[in-house]
């Protein structure tokens, strides 16, 4: 035969949450928070490395200005591999650049750009020809 409880009993029953249930609401809540501060984390070492990337991209860049308004037999231009000049903050990205002849009066230039970024090293290249001037 079913009783039934008391109108205060029902009520005491039913009034909020239990301890269990609010813990393992924070837990959720703080397992949430803990993987967007990882995704911060990662978002900022992501924008420093495009940072430094677009620098050396810049730093090719203005070589291969200055390159290309060099006169076609200046000595910048010879043939081979040249010395790496560093520029940059703390000379941190080091420029050099390779000539090689490729006939017709034309000179490909290749600039690579290096630096280094926690335990490793980072390039990038930029490639273009020089015509002798007419």
């Amino acid at each position: 035969m079913y009783r039934e409880k008391p109108e205060k009993m029902r009520e005491a029953e039913e009034k909020g949450f239990t301890l269990i249930e609010i813990l393992l609401a924070v837990v959720v809540l703080s397992v949430g928070i803990l993987g967007l501060a990882a995704l911060q984390i990662s978002a900022f070492k992501g924008n420093a490395a495009a940072m430094k990337m677009t620098d050396g991209v810049a730093w090719a860049t203005e070589q291969a200005e200055i390159l290309m308004s060099a006169d076609y037999t200046d000595t910048m231009l010879d043939i081979g591999d040249h010395s790496p000049i560093h520029r940059g903050a703390n000379n941190k990205y080091a420029i050099s650049w390779n000539v090689a002849d490729t006939g017709n009066n034309t000179k490909k230039i290749t600039i690579t750009v290096n630096w280094s970024e926690g335990t490793g090293g980072h390039s990038t290249s930029v490639d273009f020809l020089k015509p002798q001037d007419m």
